[in-house]
């Protein structure tokens, strides 16, 4: 990895409709690190295992269940 990639801020984008995962790589790859999750429990595990700065959420494509456990994150949340 090289010294640039890894000062990069990490957003972590949680969808599972592949246009909006396409899009997301289009828009943010050349300036951030994105990691992408199409379910809830692979997001827990990036989020685990990453120092993340910015979680983008597909709130229509997730369940209760879904959205229950990314609030476990204890992360900042804006709703839009």
């Amino acid at each position: 990895m090289s010294h640039k990639r890894m000062n990069m801020k990490q957003i972590l984008c949680i969808t599972d409709t592949p246009l909006m995962q396409t899009t997301a790589k289009q828009a943010l790859c050349e300036y951030y690190q994105l990691l992408i999750a199409d379910h809830a429990f692979k997001a827990l595990e990036l989020a685990s295992d990453n120092n993340i700065d910015l979680f983008i959420i597909d709130i229509d494509e997730m369940g209760f269940e879904d959205i229950r456990l990314m609030l476990s994150m204890n992360a900042p949340l804006s709703l839009h």
